[in-house]
């Protein structure tokens, strides 16, 4: 009795229309914004965006135990350069070096890999984040304040979470 849930945040495009057409996945609009800002030079996303991210998460997980009664939801995401933005953000939280926290990703060679350092490195020194919500909004992106919102709703319900890969893991200690 496996359902797959796709919400869509903040793809920088419009796919209003798109549906599933299967019965055992179900695809949630929900937009928070169309996409998200540079994190070097500005926050990701406005409080605004954060906060209807935050959201969205949060009632999918509720409308999922409440509708389909799961009992287990795994909590995931699709997306291009995501790695750096939980690199950053995981930084962020712990105030590790961006060498310790990124990694190669979708298969980075050596030169990808010092770029995408330097990159967190120049978020984090533009920003510099203290350990607050506001980490999220200047240097996460929208699929992990979703997956944030997610995770902060699980203790209301009586269903556990999956915590699988490096994206899904800053999120949940994001969360907490």
């Amino acid at each position: 009795n496996a359902h797959l849930t796709v919400v869509d945040v903040g793809i920088d495009g419009d796919v209003s229309r798109v549906g599933s057409g299967q019965p055992w996945i179900t695809v949630r609009h929900a937009k928070a914004a169309r996409g998200s800002a540079d994190l070097r030079s500005g926050p990701a996303m406005d409080e605004g965006a954060l906060e209807r991210a935050l959201q969205a998460g949060t009632d999918c997980v509720a409308d999922e135990v409440a509708t389909r009664g799961a009992k287990v939801v795994a909590i995931g995401e699709v997306g291009i350069g995501n790695t750096t933005v939980a690199a950053a953000l995981l930084c962020a939280l712990t105030g590790a070096d961006a060498a310790a926290c990124c990694g190669r990703g979708t298969g980075l060679d050596d030169a990808g890999l010092a770029h995408k350092i330097e990159v967190v490195r120049a978020a984090l020194a533009h920003h510099n984040l203290p350990l607050t919500r506001n980490a999220l909004r200047c240097v996460g992106g929208l699929e992990i304040a979703a997956m944030v919102g997610a995770y902060m709703a699980m203790p209301s319900t009586n269903a556990v979470a999956v915590v699988d890969g490096f994206i899904s893991g800053v999120a949940a200690l994001c969360a907490m």
